[in-house]
């Protein structure tokens, strides 16, 4: 019979794998949502915010959205391949025990993209901060404001595209957290595979 403290460490992996997805999801569909608009507008990195007459343009080409959208669902598989893993290696019936190989390339992989995905968040913070900061000097009213208000696409006036700043912040702050979760698995995996696996090294 498995001990209490197996059992322990079991929930506490599978709660990081579930955190690692949650937070991943909630980073891609808050940029997919709220960030993008049209059939290819990202308001991360707008430039020439400028007020033309009755109208507000800009020119709004960066890939950052794009580039998010596809490093969180990079994330979202990572993490449902993780907990699959977690949960076979400790449940299956035979008990299949994880070769040092198998702990070695998890430990390289987390860590390879903890290290994507705090490029790519700090990418995404850093072109928000930018957009506020371009809409905010030239309307003189708060970013919030301004995404509240909506934007156009390319002179079509019959549709307003009205965006959430805060929704924008939340999935930020949800890439960070998932951030975290996968430097805090790496760290795992580099210690399992180290310390339990290859005691000689």
């Amino acid at each position: 019979m498995a001990s209490l403290q197996f059992w322990l460490q079991l929930a506490a992996l599978c709660t990081l794998h579930v955190v690692q997805l949650i937070s991943a999801a909630i980073f891609v569909g808050g940029i997919v949502d709220q960030a993008e608009y049209g059939p290819r507008i990202c308001l991360l990195f707008v430039s020439n915010y400028r007020n033309e007459g009755t109208e507000f343009i800009f020119e709004a080409e960066s890939g950052a959205c794009h580039f998010a959208v596809g490093v969180g669902s990079i994330g979202i598989v990572l993490a449902l391949i993780a907990l699959a893993s977690t949960l076979y290696y400790n449940l299956n019936p035979t008990r299949t025990v994880r070769t040092k190989t198998v702990a070695l390339i998890s430990a390289i992989v987390s860590s390879l993209y903890a290290i994507l995905l705090l490029i790519t968040v700090s990418i995404v913070s850093v072109g928000l901060t930018n957009t506020c900061r371009q809409f905010e000097n030239v309307q003189r009213h708060s970013c919030t404001d301004v995404f509240a208000t909506g934007f156009f696409y390319e002179g079509i006036v019959d549709r307003l595209y009205r965006k959430s700043l805060n929704v924008v912040w939340i999935a930020v702050s949800a890439g960070w957290i998932s951030v975290g979760t996968w430097v805090l698995y790496a760290i795992v995996e580099w210690w399992t595979w180290k310390f339990r696996m290859n005691k000689w090294w």
